[in-house]
Parts: structure tokens; sequence; C-alpha cells
């Protein structure tokens, strides 16, 4: 093979300070560019955030030992009726964290524009 060591065209090397680049792979897509890297929120919210991924780390270990319970101890697993109410636990939380999540951003919001108006 008279071409077994030829390696393959390179592509240029892509341009990260491009406006098109923009930190592409680490930016957040959630925060805005007039968002602060740093601000205050209600510890409720904290506390709700902490409870919420809690709830979400059991939903999931349940569903994950139903649908292994078979092979690990002969039981029955749950049935799609309780797979599927847990997966809507799931979804529910999901809006709720999303809600939260405004909440904070409006609370944040109103710390900056507090700042500012003082500054």
């Amino acid at each position: 093979m008279p071409n077994a060591s030829a390696r393959p065209e390179q592509s240029p090397k892509p341009d990260y300070n491009g406006q098109w680049f923009r930190g592409a792979l680490a930016s957040d897509r959630w925060m805005g560019d007039n968002d602060p890297e740093f601000s205050k929120v209600k510890t409720t919210c904290i506390a709700d955030v902490s409870r919420a991924a809690n709830a979400i780390a059991e939903i999931s270990r349940i569903v994950h030992n139903s649908l292994n319970e078979q092979s690990s101890s002969g039981a029955e697993p749950l049935g799609a009726p309780a797979h599927e109410a847990l997966l809507d636990g799931i979804e529910i939380i999901g809006r709720y964290l999303g809600e939260l999540g405004n909440q904070m951003r409006e609370t944040a919001k109103m710390f900056v524009d507090d700042d500012e108006d003082r500054g």
C-alpha cells in the first residue's frame, strides 16, 4: 500500500475568538448578556431547589429499582401506570424548577436594579 502512511488532510484550526464561535461549547444559554455573575436569591429558593433535587433522585431510584426488580429478586416490577405517574412527578418538579428559576432571576434583577439606582 503506497499511501498507507499518508495522513488525511486536516481541516484548519477553528477561530475560537471569532464572533460565530463566542464560547459555543462553554456558554450558558440560560443566562442573558446583562445577567450578573453573582446575585442575591431567597434562601427559601435554595432550599426548594435542594428538595426538588432530592425528589428527582428518589423518583429515579424507585424507577431504576423497579425496572431491575425481576432480575435482582424475581419480583414483578411496578406496572406501566406507576412508572408513568412517577415520570409525571418528575415533569411537575421540572416545571416547578423552571418557575423557581424565573423567580430567582427576578429577585436578582431587583437587587441589580436597586444597586444601579443607588450608584
